[in-house]
């Protein structure tokens, strides 16, 4: 039978292939940087059919039904699980070369041993099969955990949420680690009203001052830690750091009590706070997880209609250009001596080279670690083929390939752990080229230890995560 994913899927060459499936491809995983939910993992969640596990929150996928000329009852609206998963099968039948059409073929295959290509055709056959392995005595959670060899997933977690759910889980004593990341959005954009209430919902009193709210900051960082905690995650449209010109204190009482303030106090202010929590979090060595470039629902109607984070995001043109924000930070913290490790991750293509060459300059030997500033794994609307060999490439040239960390999801769905396979597969058919063409050293063993690296064991040592009790080599 014709088999579109085969074992060599995406591996071009002899040493690609040899590389993938003597090393990469039974490897632990480790995802530092995921948007899943610690209760859906502890409660072992099924699936009632594919559409929940393909297309029916993928607002990656909801782009392409909508480019596809699909209708949004399809899409996102009111039409059955079954109507929008055979409209997904028919726009995957025209997205040949589309990274949704590889990544959805990839699990098909490995979760559900199905090798049909998906398209209309085959759409009521997939549907079928799939379904037959899914639903409460099906494949559930952590039965895809185990299935990828998943090691460890770090969660994004709102400052003030309760982490009942990962005490929960270690207190099962698991054969993985499922553990948060401190997410600090909410503690930098104060000036929401919907801070105050949460604030209020897990202090018992108001915040008066700026002392009181750093605090409580350090509270929840402990708290945090105590809970497996390695890393805080930012994410910005723009890298808007730069030198504070008013009175920080004053701006933070004039915000608790609803007072108007400029647009510079709050952006002073949001400097201030930002530095703080790194350092705070430096002083636990953590990891500082900064996303930017994001421009979010930037279809005014259809969020209108729809709703925010429907699918309508787009890319900032010109988040390096503002005040050279992320030289302003990095030289405050390094006057401080608070430079921790940290990870930059850039939406726009266009600018990957400036986050390395930034991070070059910036770069010590700090925390026992090789590559303390990292150039985060090919993101979003980059992960995909070329973005992922753009990114490897930049790395190679700018910077030191063999301390780059490797890939995270960065999904709230479990199946779409299938990522790191696919980065897998990019990552070994690319240095395979490499050594064919004699840009890289024609020396199997050399290049398997780098692929081991990247793909497993710089996480590990980059994060300081605790699988002493997973019996994991090393």
């Amino acid at each position: 039978m014709y088999r579109f994913t085969s074992e060599n899927f995406l591996l071009g060459n002899d040493r690609a292939k040899e590389l993938y499936n003597t090393v990469a491809k039974d490897l632990p995983i480790i995802d530092y940087h995921t948007r899943m939910s610690s209760k859906d993992i502890y409660d072992n969640i099924y699936f009632d059919n594919v559409a929940q596990i393909t297309m029916k929150s993928d607002h990656a996928a909801w782009r392409l039904m909508r480019a596809n000329g699909v209708e949004e009852r399809y899409v996102s609206g009111d039409a059955s699980d079954k109507e929008k998963f055979f409209a997904f099968a028919k726009t995957m039948g025209f997205a040949l070369g589309n990274p949704l059409h590889h990544i959805y073929h990839l699990m098909l295959s490995k979760f559900f041993g199905i090798d049909l290509l998906l398209n209309e055709d085959n759409a009521q056959e997939i549907w079928d099969t799939a379904n037959a392995q899914l639903g409460p005595d099906g494949l559930r959670a952590r039965d895809i955990i185990k299935l990828l060899n998943v090691k460890v997933l770090s969660c994004n977690a709102e400052p003030f949420a309760s982490l009942r759910y990962y005490r929960l889980l270690h207190e099962q004593n698991n054969d993985f680690s499922v553990v948060p990341t401190f997410k600090i959005d909410n503690l930098i954009n104060i000036e929401f009203e919907s801070l105050q209430k949460d604030i209020l919902q897990f202090t018992g009193k108001h915040i008066e001052t700026l002392y009181d709210y750093e605090k409580k900051i350090r509270d929840r960082i402990e708290y945090f830690h105590q809970r497996g905690c390695r890393s805080l995650d930012f994410a910005e449209t723009e890298v808007f750091f730069e030198p504070i010109g008013t009175d920080v204190v004053d701006t933070f009482q004039k915000i608790v009590n609803y007072m108007e303030v400029s647009p510079k106090e709050l952006l002073d202010f949001k400097t201030y706070i930002t530095h703080e929590i790194i350092a705070r979090a430096t002083e636990k060595d953590w990891v500082f997880k900064m996303h930017y470039g994001v421009l979010m629902n930037i279809n005014e109607y259809k969020t209108r209609l729809l709703g925010k984070n429907t699918g309508f995001n787009g890319f900032s043109e010109s988040v390096h250009t503002r005040n050279k924000g992320l030289y302003f930070m990095f030289n405050q913290l390094q006057n401080r001596q608070l430079l921790t490790k940290i990870i930059l991750y850039n939406l726009n293509p266009s600018r990957d080279i400036f986050a390395l060459v930034t991070s070059g300059s910036f770069q010590e030997a700090r925390h026992g670690v090789h590559g303390l500033i990292q150039a985060g794994s090919a993101w979003w609307y980059q992960n995909n083929i070329s973005g992922h060999k753009r990114q490897l490439t930049n790395l190679a040239e700018q910077s030191v390939l063999g301390d780059f960390i490797g890939m995270n999801s960065d999904t709230r769905n479990l199946f779409l752990l299938i990522l790191h396979d696919y980065f897998r597969r990019i990552l070994c058919d690319t240095l395979g080229s490499w050594m064919e063409e004699g840009i890289l050293p024609d020396c199997p063993k050399t290049i398997g230890n780098l692929v081991e690296n990247i793909c497993y064991k710089n996480a590990v040592n980059y994060f300081n995560f605790d699988l002493k009790d997973l019996d994991i080599p090393m």
